[in-house]
């Protein structure tokens, strides 16, 4: 469970620098 709230808040954040970028 704790992984996937990791993984999760990753992709979130990465998603959301990735649109900033662009």
């Amino acid at each position: 469970m704790g992984e996937s709230i990791w993984l999760f808040e990753q992709k979130q954040a990465f998603q959301a620098r990735t649109r900033r970028e662009i």
